[in-house]
């Protein structure tokens, strides 16, 4: 993450629509500091949805393996047979 911009949370609190706009331009994020220590970073909306869309993947790798080390899974085969059966056509 390159956090190429720092301002004072002062400068946030008066200049908050400049800060969106920046945001939304330049597409870097900024660090906001608080008595000079760093408090929280702005971050365009598109890399947040984004950072999020690959968390959850991470979070869905994990879990699948999880379940492979406690033995609960089955081979692509036997996956693919029970999927077959759950979407075929009544007959």
């Amino acid at each position: 993450m390159l956090l190429s911009k720092t301002r004072p949370i002062s400068y946030l609190k008066s200049n908050t629509a400049e800060l969106a706009e920046e945001l939304k331009n330049d597409q870097n994020d900024i660090l906001i500091t608080q008595n000079g220590a760093a408090a929280f970073v702005c971050v365009p909306i598109e890399r947040y949805e984004s950072n999020r869309q690959a968390l959850a993947l991470l979070r869905l790798l994990n879990m699948g393996k999880q379940e492979v080390e406690q033995g609960r899974h089955s081979d692509a085969d036997a996956a693919m047979d029970e999927l077959d059966q759950l979407f075929s056509p009544a007959r």
